[in-house]
C-alpha cells in the first residue's frame, strides 16, 4: 500500500522532506511506501510546518484508491480563515461545473480547517450550508454525477458535521455544527437504487426510454434523465407531486403539491440543469410503483432509514423515550428539530 499525499491544497512538500523510499508524482503530490506495510512517518520543522496534511490511500494489488469521497486531511495548524473562505466564495461564484454533490465535497474537505478556526469558522460553514438548503445557491450548474455518489457524500459529511457537533471542545464550534446539521440532506443509503428504480418502473410499465420503444410520457423521460444524472432532495418533492395527479388526474394536485412540499414552481423545473419542461400524463395504474420508489427517495435524501430504525426499536423504549422520537420523525421539517 502506499500513502498519496500532499500539503495544504494538494502541493508536493519539498524535497527536503520527504521521508526515504518517497516517489514525487507531479507538483502536487508524493507517493511513500508503508514501511514493513504499517506505517509513514512525516517530519515537518516548526517554522516550514504546513497547515494541514492531505491524502488518500492506494492499495497496489489489485489498484483500489481509499479517498473517503474525496480526500482525507490532517489539520497541523489553525489554517487562515481568510482564505478557507475565498476557496469557497470562488467555487460558488466562479466554478464552471457545480453542483450539491460538489457542494458537499469541499464542505468535507474544509471542515476540519473551519473547526479549527473556531466559532467565526464554523459560523460561516453554518450559514453556507443554509444558504444551500435553502436554495438561495444552486444546487447544479453545468455538472453531472451519479446518485450513488450523492449518497456516499451525504452519509460522510453528515457522520463528520455530527462528530464535530458532538465531540469538538469548543462549545461554539460543536453549537454551530449542530445547526448546520440542519443544512445537510438527511440520508444516505444506497444511491444506485434511485437509478436502478426509475429503470425498472419504467420497463415494467412499458413507458419508452432513449431507444427503447414503448409509451412516450415525456415527463417520465425528462425526470429520469435528471434522477440519473443530477437527483436531488427536490425529487422527493417530485414525486410526492406526481403521486397527487395520479390519484386525482388533476395537474392543479400536481402544482399544488410541489409548491407546498418544496417551493418548486413550473419555471424552476425548467430552468434545472436536466430541464423537466413536460406535464405527467394520467398513468393511475403505476400509483403503487411510485409509492415504492418514493420509499427509495426518501431513504436517500430524506433519512427514511430512520423510521425504520425507530419502529424496529420502539417496544425496546421506554414510553418518553419513544414519544420523543416519534415526535421528532413527525415533525423533521420544522426549525426546532
Amino acid at each position: 500500500m502506499l500513502l498519496h499525499w500532499g500539503v495544504n491544497e494538494w502541493e508536493a512538500p519539498p524535497q527536503e522532506q520527504l521521508p526515504e523510499g518517497s516517489t514525487k508524482v507531479d507538483d502536487k503530490a508524493v507517493q511513500t511506501h508503508f514501511k514493513d506495510g504499517r506505517s509513514v512517518w512525516l517530519h515537518f520543522p516548526n517554522q516550514h510546518a504546513p497547515e494541514r496534511i492531505v491524502f488518500v490511500l492506494k492499495e497496489l494489488s489489485p489498484e483500489n484508491w481509499i479517498n473517503n469521497g474525496s480526500c482525507y486531511s490532517v489539520q497541523l495548524k489553525p489554517p487562515g480563515i481568510d482564505k478557507l473562505i475565498s476557496r469557497v466564495l470562488d467555487c460558488e461564484g466562479d466554478a464552471t461545473h457545480w453542483s450539491l454533490k460538489d457542494r458537499l465535497v469541499l464542505v468535507n474537505d474544509v471542515l476540519d480547517g473551519f473547526a479549527a478556526a473556531g466559532a467565526d469558522g464554523m459560523g460561516f460553514v453554518f450559514t453556507w450550508l443554509r444558504m444551500s438548503s435553502s436554495k438561495i445557491l444552486t444546487w447544479a450548474r453545468n455538472s453531472n454525477y451519479q446518485s450513488k455518489d450523492i449518497a456516499w457524500m451525504q452519509k460522510v459529511t453528515s457522520e463528520r458535521m455530527t462528530e464535530k457537533a458532538r465531540g469538538h471542545p469548543d462549545p461554539w464550534v460543536r453549537l454551530y455544527a449542530r445547526l448546520a446539521l440542519a443544512g445537510l440532506p438527511r440520508g444516505g443509503g444506497n444511491g444506485d437504487d434511485i437509478r436502478m428504480g426509475i429503470l425498472h418502473i419504467m420497463r415494467e410499465y412499458g413507458i419508452k426510454e432513449g431507444h427503447r420503444p414503448g409509451i412516450d410520457e415525456p415527463f417520465l423521460e425528462q425526470w429520469h434523465q435528471k434522477l440519473h444524472q443530477n437527483t436531488t432532495p427536490e425529487d422527493v418533492t417530485i414525486c410526492e407531486a406526481y403521486l397527487a395527479y395520479l390519484h386525482s388526474g388533476n395537474h392543479d394536485d400536481y402544482w399544488r403539491v410541489l409548491w407546498d412540499n418544496g417551493r418548486i414552481t413550473k419555471e424552476h423545473l425548467e430552468g434545472l440543469n436536466i430541464p423537466i419542461k413536460a406535464w405527467p400524463q394520467h398513468l393511475p395504474h403505476m400509483i403503487n410503483a411510485f409509492k415504492g420508489y418514493l420509499w427509495t427517495l426518501k431513504t436517500c435524501h430524506s433519512g427514511a432509514d430512520m423510521d425504520t430504525a425507530a419502529e424496529m426499536a420502539k417496544g425496546h423504549l421506554d414510553g418518553d423515550t419513544t414519544w420523543m422520537l416519534f415526535d421528532m420523525l413527525q415533525n423533521r421539517n420544522e426549525w426546532w428539530v
